[in-house]
């Protein structure tokens, strides 16, 4: 299987790239917003399809702009907003000629009549001169050759479960870093360090399905207990990453550790986003607008196995094939 993915990435780097961004990582709420454009608009979408998820920047963009200069579309104020929303956390993949949204506010969705620069999702109050200059991003470069984006990670919660009286947190931080090197190559990658006491619901579950005596943390590989914890707490490290480059106009290459999505709804019975990250490469062939062929191809690992020592854990492959057409 590697020396199979080992030789099909040296034939693939062998023909022409052609530009590309990177993938939107999984978020359900994210997502939700994408979906209920599409819905919106009372069509298919033309870069993606939703039942394979993710979908690239450029992707999402695209949608956003067709719709924004469409009037035709029965938007509300909370579409507008969240059109500048979705525009302005992926700028670096917007047109200079698209005029968004009718004339009757001073968003970018709404100013119809003014042409859009480099300008879009400027902050207002950039730090030092330097950081936020963009709202999406805490520091952004872009030149003709290269595009990046760093985005610190921070997130705290703490809560109080009624059951056992427990008190509940997760404590998250890390570092986001996203871009793409000559217009060819995009590159995503997401590393965080996390303690957590979770809900006695996961816990239980956690019990059935975990490691033995090691920590449990859901949608994630490995954890560990945390040390001023030794029965509630999960110490747990979180990696995804993946680069991503067309190499013809109709196939688009993506290779990574991270999670995919196949179907459709919070959970899918093909491909769900529920598990923990794992290595894949997956070729993406579009046939028009209305056909879409996916190949994957992964490398899962047993982390329910209990052997111990410098024991490897078991290793599964899995190829699996999944064509959508949009009738």
């Amino acid at each position: 299987m590697k020396r199979f993915v080992y030789l099909i990435l040296c034939c693939l780097f062998a023909y022409k790239a052609v530009g590309q961004s990177s993938y939107l990582s999984y978020n359900q709420d994210y997502y939700h917003l994408v979906d209920r454009l599409e819905i919106r608009q009372g069509h298919w979408a033309t870069g993606f399809h939703s039942t394979v998820k993710p979908y690239t920047r450029q992707s999402i963009v695209r949608l956003v702009d067709s719709m924004a200069v469409n009037l035709q579309y029965p938007l509300s104020r909370t579409d507008y907003f969240n059109l500048d929303y979705l525009r302005d956390d992926s700028w670096e993949a917007t047109q200079p000629d698209v005029l968004p949204g009718p004339a009757d506010s001073t968003s970018l969705a709404f100013t119809r009549m003014k042409p859009i620069t480099n300008r879009v999702g400027n902050s207002d109050r950039p730090l030092l001169n330097r950081f936020y200059q963009k709202k999406a991003d805490f520091y952004s470069l872009q030149t003709d050759d290269f595009d990046l984006h760093v985005n610190p990670v921070f997130y705290y919660n703490y809560s109080k479960e009624d059951v056992t009286s427990d008190q509940l947190y997760t404590n998250t931080r890390g570092l986001e870093v996203r871009g793409s090197i000559g217009k060819k190559l995009g590159f995503y990658t997401f590393f965080s360090d996390n303690q957590a006491i979770f809900p006695q619901y996961i816990r239980e579950y956690g019990a059935i399905y975990g490691r033995g005596d090691d920590g449990f943390a859901p949608g994630e590989g490995l954890a560990k207990r945390t040390r001023n914890s030794l029965t509630n707490g999960a110490d747990f490290l979180s990696a995804r990453g993946h680069i991503t480059f067309n190499v013809l106009k109709i196939i688009n290459v993506q290779f990574g550790h991270d999670r995919n999505f196949f179907g459709n709804g919070y959970r899918s019975l093909l491909l769900s986003d529920n598990s923990a990250p794992y290595t894949f490469l997956k070729l993406t062939t579009s046939f028009g607008r209305n056909i879409q062929y996916t190949n994957l191809f992964t490398e899962f690992q047993n982390t329910q196995n209990t052997s111990g020592g410098n024991e490897l854990l078991p290793q599964k492959f899995a190829a699996i094939h999944h064509l959508s057409i949009n009738i």
